[in-house]
């Protein structure tokens, strides 16, 4: 075992004195217990017929018991949109994303409301995420793209429009943009 290298690796850990993370089991709707998905589909109904206060009670309860069940967080996204609150809402609707990493649309229209509200960066961390599921959306690498010209990220714009670039060899407004940014970070031989 010893030549092989697997007590070093523990030893190795022990001196980095630095636990390992373990990840929490997300739980779906097949791993809910009785009690949740009955108080999860009352809140719902709550919502529906638009008693919004006794639905973020129940929901906030559902959360306590499950913490990692994206449903509550999806449900008082809706609800604190339709109580006019835009703001806690996209914060419900990110909380409810990192628990569905891989639902593409929702980044999307996480994305599209972060650029609404003037919020450049976490719409870029939306597209990126959106870019780690479908690597080959090159509409998000576009809008990510710009959104690095719009912060002033020159360089990481002119990477992005590059990587479109090998991408779409023949899309003229590709080449132009990434002129525009090799122009911008002072490196108009790049252009």
């Amino acid at each position: 075992d010893e030549l092989l290298g697997i007590n070093s690796r523990k030893r190795r850990r022990r001196r980095n004195k630095k636990p390992r993370r373990r990840k929490m089991k997300r739980l779906t709707a097949g791993d809910l217990s009785e009690e949740v998905t009955r108080k999860l589909g009352e809140a719902n109904l709550l919502y529906a017929v638009s008693k919004y206060d006794a639905a973020i009670h129940l929901l906030k309860e559902v959360i306590r018991m499950a913490p990692t069940v994206p449903d509550p967080y999806h449900t008082l996204a809706l609800v604190h949109e339709a109580m006019g609150d835009a703001k806690k809402a996209f914060s419900f609707s990110m909380l409810g994303a990192h628990l569905t990493p891989k639902d593409c649309a929702l980044w999307k229209r996480l994305a599209a409301q972060s650029h609404e509200q003037g919020s450049y960066v976490q719409a870029i961390y939306c597209l990126t995420k959106v870019l780690r599921i479908d690597p080959e959306d090159n509409n998000a690498r576009w809008d990510r793209a710009l959104l690095y010209a719009k912060i002033n990220e020159h360089r990481k714009a002119a990477a992005a429009f590059e990587a479109l670039r090998r991408r779409c060899p023949r899309d003229c407004d590709v080449s132009k943009m990434l002129a525009r940014m090799h122009h911008k970070t002072e490196q108009p031989e790049l252009g």
